[in-house]
């Protein structure tokens, strides 16, 4: 039997880090200098070059080496299909002969690579539309970060650059994760406790304005409390000029 690697599946606090990383240095860059900003751009033409001759790579090495081992692709909703007949094992298996497709390792190799190879054109049009229509530097620093450090944990590179022997068709999770967790953890900690103190700033905020609504309420309470005792003693002088005139009309 074929011995294979487990492959390096990479962990999810590092796209945390690496946006992280990304505002960090975005923060110390001025983004409005011409010289930043072309800096930017060589980086990220830059890593769109060096994905373009990697894929160009794995296309050489896969048709040189012509591994003509024949695989099975299963559809993602082979195993949906599966989980819904447990007992209709004929239903099943006519299920799985419609959504698995058969195949060689070379072939399946360079779909892989074509598929890198579209997605990168797509980020490519969806970045251009950011930089030079939206006017924004910062979607293009986290895409080349993002962007090389998806390369390191691709399978396609593990394969032909790392020189692991993976199973076709890749693993989406290995059995044993190679990385620690305790990263993951620890952003997600620091993610929560960003969360709270959001919320806590809100609740002062509400808080706050909810004071000053009741001081304003008291305020106009007053104001009209006020205005009643003035309106009363207008009226209270009214009588007592009325009454005086009264008076002065007696005694003539």
């Amino acid at each position: 039997d074929v011995i294979y690697d487990e492959p390096l599946i990479m962990s999810p606090s590092m796209h945390f880090y690496c946006f992280l990383g990304s505002s960090l240095i975005t923060r110390r860059l001025d983004m409005k200098s011409t010289t930043v900003v072309r800096g930017i751009r060589f980086a990220f033409i830059g890593y769109v070059i060096l994905m373009q001759l990697f894929l160009a790579y794995v296309r050489i090495r896969a048709k040189l080496n012509n591994d003509q081992t024949p695989i099975v692709i299963s559809n993602p909703l082979s195993a949906m299909v599966n989980s819904q007949l447990k007992d209709q094992d004929m239903v099943k298996n006519i299920a799985s002969s419609f959504l698995s497709t058969e195949s060689t390792v070379m072939a399946y190799d360079l779909q892989r690579a074509n598929s890198m190879n579209g997605s990168l054109l797509f980020n490519l049009a969806i970045m251009w539309f950011f930089h030079f229509k939206l006017k924004q530097s910062q979607p293009i620093i986290i895409q080349t970060l993002q962007g090389m450090l998806t390369l390191a944990y691709n399978p396609l590179f593990q394969v032909y650059i790392m020189g692991r022997n993976l199973e076709r068709p890749f693993k989406n999770s290995p059995s044993q994760p190679t990385l620690p967790t305790e990263e993951g953890d620890e952003a997600a900690a620091s993610t929560t406790e960003l969360q709270e103190e959001e919320a806590a700033l809100e609740a002062g905020a509400t808080n706050d304005k909810g004071d000053d609504d009741d001081d304003n309420e008291e305020e106009e309470e007053d104001d009209e409390e006020e205005a009643d005792d003035d309106s009363d003693d207008s009226d209270s002088d009214d009588d007592e000029d009325s009454d005086e005139e009264d008076e002065s009309d007696e005694e003539e």
